[in-house]
């Protein structure tokens, strides 16, 4: 199967320091996916950094582990699927 790119654009109506710190805490993000998300492993220098893990349970069973490999403070958090994730594959994710 060829490569995918999905691209979202979002406004927020506040500032990037409140946003950096919602996206990075994994456990907050089940307010804004429909999963029950837990972190299993924590990061490097902070819980959520580089190195941390968080499960992912999914409607219909599926569950995934994504692991953070790069945090910048307030610029962006990269991470990618380390286990499960059937039928996504080699997934890399940018914030």
């Amino acid at each position: 199967m060829a490569s995918q790119h999905i691209e979202v654009v979002q406004a927020f109506p506040f500032s990037v320091d409140k946003l950096y710190a919602f996206l990075s805490d994994h456990e907050k993000l089940v307010a804004i996916f429909p999963a029950k998300i837990k972190r299993v492993r924590d990061g490097q220098g902070s819980v959520n950094g580089v190195g941390s893990v968080r499960r992912l349970g999914l409607p219909g069973g599926l569950s995934l582990e994504e692991t953070v490999t790069k945090a910048e403070e307030n610029t962006l958090i990269e991470y990618t699927i380390t286990k499960g994730g059937w039928p996504v594959k080699n997934h890399y994710g940018v914030w």
